[in-house]
């Protein structure tokens, strides 16, 4: 699956900016430390390497499970509460300040890029027009 992405993000011409960065994340873990899940991670990134994609170990995160449900005077045949873990609020608040900060990063080596490349268009056809353009005195 996440070879098809891979090939997705080629067909639509992702890969044509400066390296995309993909974040990916193990939602629902009963285990959120992600050296635990090292193997698994490592794999997924030697199919996925040679790409023009940005990928490695610190673009992976893992987040533990989001609910606890518990039972009403610990009946299992009585309605259950679902309640949001704490654990889960705090680690989706760190991860969108990661990926935040890697879209913020995202965008401004693309702008410089693109600032470099208008500049060097720019240089160009400046020089070329000079080149082309005859000299003529202005209208008295």
């Amino acid at each position: 699956m996440l070879g098809l992405s891979v090939d997705t993000l080629k067909e639509l011409g992702v890969n044509k900016i400066l390296q995309p960065m993909l974040h990916f994340v193990l939602n629902q873990q009963a285990d959120p430390n992600i050296e635990n899940h090292k193997t698994g991670i490592e794999n997924m990134i030697a199919d996925i390497k040679g790409n023009d994609i940005d990928i490695s170990l610190d673009k992976f995160h893992a987040l533990p499970n989001a609910y606890r449900v518990e039972h009403i005077l610990n009946d299992t045949k009585l309605p259950s509460v679902k309640l949001t873990q704490p654990k889960f609020i705090e680690e989706t608040q760190k991860l969108c300040k990661v990926i935040i900060n890697s879209a913020t990063l995202g965008f401004k080596r693309s702008s410089e890029g693109m600032l470099s490349s208008s500049l060097s268009t720019a240089t160009s056809s400046s020089a070329e027009t000079s080149r082309t353009t005859p000299y003529t005195d202005p209208p008295n």
